[in-house]
């Protein structure tokens, strides 16, 4: 298998719920079994669910299709895990934008609902941060990626689908 290119490895929920030491994010298995052909140069991104960080789903940006690992077990080829981008009305996806609606990710007998993942330009956010413009400056083609989904903890309640908590990760 070609060597893997991580976007991001994210721990959703155990960050809110439990002490950063809670887990080993080093020790993560990080591995796919099998992938489908893509079309272009895929972009990785690991998300990890829990303090037992034992729910692994894999989303990988091939263009505008994103493929979920919907069940954890590193088969990205699986009915249901092909997602096409939303047509964005603002923005052609010529233009390297792209919304994905992802939908629900079970962990065990928890639901994390309503996975989002939007692909962005970041041309608006050069003017205020630095290093986002010494970025675009070795590569103009750059995107931003921002992830939500809201994320069910028992004893807690948010503002987000069912009172879950809405969680958010930008690269």
């Amino acid at each position: 298998m070609q060597t893997l290119r991580f976007l991001a490895a994210l721990t959703v929920a155990a960050a809110f719920s439990f002490p950063a030491s809670a887990a080993d994010l080093t020790r993560i298995d990080r591995t796919i079994v099998k992938e489908p052909a893509y079309t272009s140069s895929p972009k990785y991104c690991l998300l990890v669910f829990g303090a037992d960080v034992k729910t692994r789903v894999w989303l990988v940006h091939d263009g505008d299709t994103l493929y979920v690992d919907r069940n954890g077990n590193g088969d990205l080829t699986e009915t249901g895990e092909k997602v096409t981008a939303k047509k964005n009305k603002y923005v052609a996806a010529d233009e390297g934008v792209y919304d994905f609606e992802a939908g629900d990710i079970g962990d065990g007998r928890l639901v994390h609902k309503a996975l989002r993942c939007y692909v962005g330009k970041l041309e608006h956010a050069a003017d205020y941060f630095d290093d986002v413009r010494a970025l675009l400056s070795r590569n103009p083609q750059a995107r931003g990626y921002y992830i939500t989904c809201d994320v069910e903890m028992p004893g807690r309640t948010g503002i987000g689908i069912e009172g879950q908590l809405p969680c958010t990760a930008i690269s």
